[in-house]
C-alpha cells in the first residue's frame, strides 16, 4: 500500500507541473485559494490570569489572514521552526536554525538528516510577514494544538491553506496552567480552553473578522479543549476535530470530567477525522455511548482513515520525514502525505459549506474516492434542529416581559417537537429564582403554571406551584395544587403537611 500512496503523491507533483495552480513545493496537491496570505506573530497578555511568576499569562498568537498582494519575501519553514523553538526557549544572538543539532528539541528536526534539514528550512511557504490585510470581513477559525505537538508549526500548512481561501486563522502554543508541562487533567484542560477563548475575544475585535461566522479546529488535546469551548460558547458555529480522543471516553477522563462538558449543548455542525483502526477498536470494546451517537443537533461527520501514526494528521507528514522518532512515529514508511492533504481539503469544504454557505462544497464532505487507499470511510448523519437555547427564553423574560416570553415558548413548542425550552427542571429552577431571590411572584407563578401545562403528569410541578400560591396566601389554589401533587405521588410528605395545616386535618382527597 505504501508504494501505491507514494506513486499517487508523485502523480500530484506531475499534475502540478501541467496545471500550475497556486501551490508550493511541500504541499503539491493542495489547490490554494485566490488570496495572498499574511502572517503576524503577536504577544497577547491575559491579565486575568497569572503564569508561573508572571502577573499575566502571555500568549504567542499565530495569526494568518487574507492579505493584499505584496512584494514581501515568503516566510520559510526555517522561520516557523525558529518560532516553534522560541515558543518555549530563549534564543541567543548566535542561534542558527540551519543547525539541526540546535533544533533537536523539535521532533521534526529529529526526523530529518543534517543535510535534509539544512535544505528543508530554506523551503518557502506562501505566507508573508505583516502585509496589509484585505479590507473586508472573513470567517474566523480558532485552532487548538495537541499534546507533544504543542507548537503551531504542527499545522502551518492547514492554517495557510484556509487563509488563502478567505479565512482568518488564529492559534497559540499548548501550555500547561503554570509551566510548559501539560498534564491531562482538568486544570490544564481549562487553561487551554481559556487560552482559546482569549484568542476568540481578541479576534472578534478585528475589523477583518465576521463575528457571525466563527469555526474551531482541535487536534489531539486541542480537540478536547475546543470541544469544551464549543459546549459553553455559542459564538462557535462549526467545529472540526482531527485525531482527538473525544468520540469515546478517554482514559484520562477528559473532557468528560470537565464541569462544562455537556453533550446536550453540543449542537453545531461537527466533523471528526481519525484513524479507522482506533475508532472501530473503541466501538467494539467501549460500553458507553459515543459522542457521535449522543449528539442530536447539528450535522455530524466521521471521516475515517486507513492510516496508523498520529503524525499523519499534522503538517509534518508532508515534510519528507526520513528517520524514526520514538514517541512520535516508529516508521517513516507509515507516513502518508495524502492523509493530511485530505484533512485539509475536507476541512476547507466543511467550513465553506457551514460558514460561507457554499452549497457546492456539500458533495465534497461525503465524497470518498473509491480508489483511495487512505480514506477508509465517511459516516454522516443529519442533525435535528431543536430551536433556540433555554437562555433565549430566560433572557426574553428580562427584556420583553413574561407574556412575550410565554408566547415565544409556545411558538417554539409548536415549531420544534424536541426543543430545548421544554425542560421541567430548568423552568422550575428559574421560577424559584423569581419567587425567592428576585422577588417577583407574578413571573414565578406564570413559570410554575407554564411547567404544569407542559408537564401535566409530573407531581413536582404541582408541588412547586402549590408552594408559590402558599407563599402568596392563596389558600384555595394552594390546596388544589398540593392535592394534585399528592394524587400523582402519594408519598409526598410535604404536600401532606401543608394540606393538614390548611384543611385542619380534613381528608386530603376530599
Amino acid at each position: 500500500m505504501y508504494s501505491l500512496i507514494r506513486m499517487a503523491f508523485l502523480f500530484f507533483i506531475v499534475l502540478s507541473e501541467i496545471f500550475p495552480f497556486q501551490t508550493d513545493l511541500l504541499t503539491t496537491g493542495l489547490k490554494y485559494g485566490e488570496y495572498s496570505t499574511g502572517f503576524k506573530l503577536l504577544t497577547l497578555s491575559d491579565y486575568s490570569r497569572s503564569y508561573n511568576t508572571s502577573n499575566s499569562r502571555d500568549l504567542r498568537a499565530y495569526l494568518w489572514y487574507p492579505a493584499e498582494k505584496n512584494e514581501n519575501s515568503p516566510l520559510t519553514i526555517g522561520d516557523f521552526a525558529k518560532y516553534a523553538y522560541e515558543d518555549f526557549n530563549p534564543v541567543s544572538a548566535d542561534f542558527n536554525v540551519n543547525s539541526r543539532s540546535e533544533m533537536n528539541e523539535l521532533p521534526l528536526a529529529r526526523g530529518l538528516s543534517d543535510t535534509s534539514w539544512a535544505e528543508f528550512v530554506s523551503k518557502e511557504l506562501i505566507s508573508t510577514l505583516n502585509p496589509l490585510k484585505q479590507e473586508r470581513k472573513f470567517p474566523l477559525i480558532i485552532f487548538g494544538q495537541g499534546l507533544y505537538y504543542e507548537s503551531p508549526l504542527t499545522h502551518i500548512v492547514l492554517c495557510e491553506y484556509l487563509a488563502s481561501h478567505g479565512y482568518v486563522v488564529i492559534t497559540c502554543p499548548l501550555l500547561g496552567s503554570n509551566s510548559r508541562l501539560v498534564r491531562l487533567n482538568n486544570v490544564d484542560l481549562e487553561a487551554q480552553v481559556r487560552d482559546l477563548e482569549y484568542l476568540l475575544s481578541y479576534s472578534l475585535q478585528l475589523d477583518n473578522v465576521d463575528r457571525e461566522k466563527v469555526g474551531a479546529i482541535g487536534f489531539d488535546m486541542g480537540g478536547m479543549s475546543a470541544l469544551t469551548m464549543c459546549m459553553r460558547n455559542n459564538s462557535i458555529k462549526a467545529f472540526v476535530t482531527t485525531d482527538a480522543g473525544i468520540v469515546f471516553p478517554h482514559s484520562s477522563g477528559l473532557p468528560g470530567s470537565s464541569p462544562n462538558y455537556n453533550p446536550a449543548s453540543f449542537s453545531i455542525p461537527w466533523m471528526h477525522m481519525t484513524r479507522a483502526s482506533s475508532y472501530y477498536a473503541e466501538l467494539s470494546t467501549n460500553k458507553e455511548t459515543s459522542l457521535y451517537e449522543q449528539k442530536i443537533s447539528g450535522d455530524s461527520y466521521l471521516v475515517l482513515f486507513d492510516t496508523a501514526p498520529h503524525v499523519n494528521f499534522t503538517s509534518y507528514s508532508l515534510f519528507g520525514i526520513q528517520e524514526n522518532v520514538p514517541g512520535y512515529w516508529s516508521s517513516a514508511e507509515s507516513i502518508f502525505p495524502s492523509t493530511y492533504m485530505t484533512v485539509c481539503n475536507k476541512t476547507l469544504a466543511f467550513f465553506d459549506y457551514y460558514l460561507k454557505g457554499m452549497d457546492s462544497s456539500l458533495s465534497l464532505l461525503n465524497f470518498k474516492d473509491p480508489d483511495s487507499e487512505i480514506l477508509y470511510e465517511v459516516i454522516s448523519k443529519k442533525g435535528v434542529d431543536r430551536g433556540p437555547e433555554f437562555e433565549a427564553f430566560s433572557e426574553r423574560i428580562t427584556v420583553n416581559g413574561i407574556e412575550s416570553a410565554i408566547d415565544f415558548f409556545m411558538n417554539v413548542q409548536n415549531t420544534y417537537l424536541d426543543n430545548k425550552l421544554a425542560d421541567e427542571e430548568r423552568i422550575n429552577e428559574l421560577a424559584y429564582k423569581y419567587l425567592y431571590f428576585w422577588s417577583n411572584t407574578k413571573i414565578a407563578i406564570s413559570l410554575f403554571e407554564l411547567n404544569v401545562n407542559t408537564f401535566p403528569d409530573s407531581p413536582n410541578v404541582y408541588d412547586s406551584l402549590g408552594e408559590a400560591y402558599y407563599i402568596t396566601g392563596n389558600r384555595e389554589l394552594t390546596i388544589k395544587n398540593y392535592k394534585r401533587a399528592l394524587e400523582l405521588n402519594p408519598e409526598n410528605k410535604n404536600a401532606k403537611l401543608v394540606l393538614d395545616e390548611l384543611t385542619g386535618g380534613e381528608k386530603n382527597n376530599e
